[in-house]
């Protein structure tokens, strides 16, 4: 389903800017001592370290409940497609789009995900499907291209977010990170 300018209309915010909901929805945290990431693989990463919003929990929660599996409660990795869909007003991900997501997630090998999990993938999907699509963040904005890229950086990140992530690969030198981790953290 693609988004229309009665979508966008219904989006637009102060100064022309779109309101990017998937600034406000998770902040991904880095720990004061780097030296615990050490060992951790993405998935341990973001369920400690994604914290998702109450609004964003009750969406979670219900596209979870809608997919679950009733027997196990877990949700179906099959069933990730259909739950991207219901989840982003863009619609669905291609499938190799979806599976990059997976891998670079580290839910790739998982046959179900369990709820806290799942949360943390659906908020890495808004972050870097639909917080990088033109349709969730930017705007109509006048000025140099510098400005208006720093303006999508900072539509992605709250203020805490960016400076966490502040000269990143600075701060990991001594870190010994597993590779899905880097990747991850470089993504985001």
């Amino acid at each position: 389903m693609p988004v229309t300018v009665k979508d966008v209309q219904k989006r637009l915010k102060h100064g022309g800017r779109l309101h990017n909901c998937t600034a406000q929805t998770t902040r991904f945290e880095l720990p004061f001592d780097l030296k615990r990431l050490e060992g951790l693989d993405a998935k341990d990463y973001l369920r400690q370290y994604a914290v998702v919003s109450n609004n964003r929990i009750v969406l979670y929660q219900r596209l979870f409940q809608k997919f679950r599996n009733p027997t196990t409660n877990l949700i179906e990795s099959r069933e990730l497609d259909k739950c991207i869909g219901d989840l982003l007003i863009e619609g669905n991900v291609p499938r190799d789009r979806l599976a990059q997501l997976r891998d670079l997630t580290g839910t790739a090998d998982l046959e179900q995900l369990e709820p806290q999990l799942f949360y943390a993938f659906c908020a890495v999907v808004e972050r870097l499907v639909a917080g990088k699509s033109a349709g969730a963040c930017g705007g109509t904005q006048k000025g140099s291209t510098q400005k208006r890229l720093g303006d999508l950086e900072e539509c992605r990140r709250q203020a805490l977010e960016s400076a966490d992530f502040a000269g990143l690969q600075y701060k990991l030198r001594d870190v010994n990170l597993k590779e899905g981790l880097a990747r991850l953290l470089a993504a985001l």
